[in-house]
């Protein structure tokens, strides 16, 4: 059997809801998780690993120019710690459909907030062999 992998879900929208101003009480607070999930397809046993671009120190995605927010970043979670971003994930050996389990919430970045949309952008990178 070869070893392939199959990213099934390239392109992910996590609609996060709307919060409350007033829920953030400063730089590195934070408000409304969502779940989300990214599904792999592996046979024959690969060694996979995933790359995450896109982000900073914390796991935190700035606010692209399209947000009309100010101050605030979505922060993507990988077993209840922050993303590391720019560096090798292992996910180890798969040989099936896999789902991969994250979570986003909304971050403080800085001490000054303002309501108004937030549209941010991630790459991943499922690497095999």
């Amino acid at each position: 059997m070869a070893k392939t992998c199959e990213v099934l879900t390239p392109k992910i929208n996590v609609p996060m809801g709307a919060v409350l101003k007033n829920t953030f009480k400063g730089v590195g607070s934070t408000s409304g998780e969502r779940n989300f999930d990214i599904e792999v397809l592996c046979r024959g046993g690969v060694q996979a690993n995933i790359v995450w671009q896109g982000g900073s120190s914390n796991g935190v995605i700035t606010a692209d120019s399209t947000s009309t927010s100010a101050g605030m970043g979505i922060q993507i979670f990988e077993r209840d710690a922050p993303l590391v971003f720019d560096a090798e994930q292992p996910l180890g050996s798969l040989s099936t459909l896999t789902k991969l389990p994250y979570k986003a919430r909304f971050y403080q970045t800085e001490n000054r907030i303002a309501a108004g949309s937030l549209m941010t952008t991630a790459a991943f990178t499922v690497n095999y062999k």
